[in-house]
């Protein structure tokens, strides 16, 4: 099975077992009645699959230069060995910043679409205590997901790189510095249990 295809199958499970898993839990946590739920369900899954299509097709495009490189590798030019270097380095921060994008719109319009539903009645504090609740698990999400895929495209990273050493090519890119990198999940790490706790008590 190519890279890419590979790659997106086993992050679509995860994030299809994730995301199901928080909506009934949304269920219980804005106390819909066993009779409206799978309305509400329904809901979500009319927000989950327009937001995940556009996820994983912009997840597709930002590795899709790592799938040409590993198609042709030795007889890639430098055009390509360059466009799937940049992919590697890049993919991982951008796609999760992208990730967390859609989750905080997935969660912000379904919540939205809930309120508005004439037969589902929410309270405000529970959309209040839901939206700290989606910010906390979004951060959250952000933590794990930005190492992991980091240990995806490592690996092609290190390949690149080597290629690219080994032909005295100048990286295209910057490093991020490793402070930076812990900084950013420093912050996220910090907010996670806070928003978690403005949850329980708002």
């Amino acid at each position: 099975m190519p890279f890419i295809l590979r790659s997106n199958l086993i992050s679509f499970v995860l994030d299809l077992l994730f995301n199901a898993g928080l909506a009934i839990f949304c269920l219980a946590h804005f106390r819909i009645s066993p009779e409206l739920r799978t309305e509400a369900l329904l809901l979500w899954l009319a927000v989950y699959v327009p937001r995940t299509v556009i996820f994983f097709a912009y997840r597709v495009y930002k590795m899709y230069p790592m799938h040409i490189w590993l198609k042709a590798e030795s007889e890639a030019d430098e055009t390509i060995i360059r466009e799937a270097a940049r992919s590697a380095y890049e993919s991982p921060l951008k796609t999760n910043i992208f990730y967390t994008f859609t989750f905080f719109a997935l969660y912000g319009i379904y919540s939205f679409a809930l309120w508005q539903n004439p037969q589902i009645v929410i309270s405000t504090e529970a959309l209040v205590a839901g939206g700290f609740l989606s910010v906390g698990v979004g951060l959250g999400a952000f933590t794990l997901g930005y190492p992991l895929n980091m240990v995806v495209t490592g690996p092609i990273a290190s390949r690149l790189s080597l290629v690219m050493r080994q032909r005295g090519w100048e990286q295209p890119y910057a490093a991020l510095p490793l402070r930076s990198r812990v900084l950013i999940l420093a912050v996220c790490l910090t907010g996670v249990p806070c928003f978690m706790m403005l949850s329980l008590h708002a």
